[in-house]
Formats: C-alpha cells, sequence, structure tokens
C-alpha cells in the first residue's frame, strides 16, 4: 500500500499565512527603501528632523481672521486671464 501524505501534513501553512507573511515582508521592504532613498537623497533633512532643527508651518490661504499666514503669502490665488 502507498503511503499517502494527509491534507494536514501537506499544507501545514496555509495560503492566507504565506500571503501574510508575503505582505508584511513587502511593506517591511518598502518602508526601508523609502527610508534608505530619504536619507540617500537628503541626509541633512533626516538629520534636522531627527535633532529637532525643522519648524512646522501652518497649512492653508489664511487664518480665520482674512491674515496671510506667513508674511509674503497671497490671501487669494492670483487671476489667470482665459485664452481668447
Amino acid at each position: 500500500m502507498a503511503d499517502r501524505k494527509s491534507r494536514a501534513d501537506s499544507g501545514r501553512y496555509g495560503w492566507p499565512s504565506v500571503a501574510a507573511v508575503v505582505a508584511l515582508m513587502s511593506a517591511a521592504g518598502f518602508a526601508v527603501g523609502i527610508l534608505a532613498g530619504i536619507t540617500w537623497e537628503e541626509p541633512g533633512l533626516v538629520v534636522g528632523y531627527l535633532s529637532g532643527g525643522t519648524e512646522g508651518i501652518e497649512w492653508g490661504v489664511g487664518s480665520p481672521a482674512g491674515e496671510p499666514v506667513a508674511e509674503g503669502a497671497p490671501a487669494e490665488a492670483p487671476g489667470v486671464a482665459a485664452p481668447p
């Protein structure tokens, strides 16, 4: 009689487990690639951020009172003439 493997022995880890491991490894590799790319292109940016040498900026065109957020920032977007 031929020996047959049981289904539990042949598929110890199911495809959902393998897919989860592949997804986690892909995400980890992507994150390492992003960090390596940023560090390679702009090492001063990373060092400045880690040392606390950066400052936050306000996002948006203006404050609720209508004053510009940053000096020299336009309160409105400049108009564009329509083509004829």
